[in-house]
C-alpha cells in the first residue's frame, strides 16, 4: 500500500469515483462528505470538485476557499477545478488540457442523450448546427456526424472554419448561420458569447432545439427572452450528469499526472 493520502471533496457519484480511481492504484483515499468537520490535516493531497466555487464556496461545501486554505500545512498540496490557483501556494489545476479533451468528450456524448431524450424521429433526417469548433465543440460534430445527423460547424474566425472543413464538415459563419437559423432542427451552442441575435431567436419555433451547452453569458442574452417559442435547454456539467464514472476517473487520472509530471518530475 502506498503511504500518500488523498481527501476528496464532495460525495456525490464523479467525486466517489475519482476516489475508488486513486484507491485502484495503491493510494489511500477517502471523501469528504459536505456535513463532516474531517480533520484535512493528516492527508497529503486534497481535490476539489469541478465547478470549484458555487457561491463563493467550495462547491457543495459551506467553506470559503481561505477557510480551506487557513487549514493547510506547508507540505498538503491541493488540486482545483476551473479556477486560477495563483492566490495560493501549492495549489495546482486539474483543468488542463489533458483534461478538458478528455471531457469534451463526454460532453458530446452528454448532448447526443439529450437529443436523444427529446426528438423522437430518425437521426438521419435531422439538420444540426454546432457553434464553436474547439474542444468540445469539434467533438460534438464529430458525434453527431458519426450518428447519421446532417452536422454544420459555426465559427466566427476562418482558420476554425477551415479547421473544421479540413474534418469534412460543413461549415458556415455566423451571418448566414442567424440568417438561416430556423432551417435547423437543433441548434448547439458551445460560444460563451451572444452570438445570436434578437432577430434570430425571434426566428425559431417549436420545431427548433435549442442546446445552451456555453457557459455564461451564453449564446444570446437569456434574460431578454424568458419565454421561448422553441425547445430550450441548458445543458451544464454534462459530463457529471450523464458520465459521472468517467469524469471522476478524469480527475483522478489528471491529479496523478500531475503529481508525477509536475510536482515530482
Amino acid at each position: 500500500m502506498i503511504s500518500e493520502s488523498f481527501l476528496i471533496y464532495g460525495n456525490d457519484k464523479k467525486m466517489i469515483s475519482c476516489m475508488e480511481k486513486i484507491r485502484s492504484y495503491g493510494y489511500i483515499a477517502d471523501v469528504m462528505n459536505v456535513d463532516e468537520n474531517s480533520d484535512i490535516s493528516k492527508y497529503n493531497y486534497i481535490i476539489l470538485p469541478v465547478p470549484t466555487i458555487a457561491n463563493s464556496k467550495i462547491n457543495g461545501t459551506q467553506t470559503t476557499m481561505n477557510e480551506l486554505v487557513d487549514l493547510l500545512n506547508d507540505k498538503q498540496i491541493v488540486f482545483c477545478g476551473n479556477m486560477d490557483p495563483t492566490p495560493y501556494r501549492n495549489f495546482y489545476t486539474y483543468y488542463n488540457e489533458s483534461f478538458l479533451i478528455k471531457n469534451s468528450r463526454l460532453t458530446a456524448q452528454g448532448v447526443l442523450k439529450l437529443i436523444s431524450q427529446y426528438v423522437e424521429v430518425d437521426f438521419k433526417s435531422l439538420s444540426v448546427a454546432v457553434t464553436g469548433y474547439g474542444r468540445c465543440g469539434k467533438a460534438i460534430c464529430k458525434l453527431l456526424k458519426n450518428c447519421g445527423m446532417d452536422v454544420t460547424s459555426v465559427s466566427r474566425r476562418v482558420e476554425t472554419r477551415v479547421l473544421a472543413e479540413d474534418d469534412s464538415m460543413k461549415i458556415s459563419d455566423i451571418k448566414d448561420f442567424n440568417r438561416n437559423i430556423s432551417a435547423y432542427d437543433i441548434i448547439v451552442n458551445t460560444i460563451p458569447v451572444n452570438i445570436i441575435s434578437e432577430e434570430s431567436v425571434a426566428k425559431l419555433s417549436q420545431k427548433n432545439l435549442y442546446l445552451e451547452i456555453a457557459s455564461k453569458p451564453y449564446g444570446f442574452d437569456i434574460s431578454e427572452n424568458d419565454v421561448h417559442n422553441f425547445k430550450y435547454l441548458l445543458g451544464e456539467s454534462l459530463p457529471g450528469r450523464f458520465t459521472p464514472i468517467s469524469a471522476g476517473y478524469n480527475i483522478a487520472d489528471t491529479v496523478l499526472d500531475i503529481l508525477k509530471e509536475e510536482v515530482y518530475g
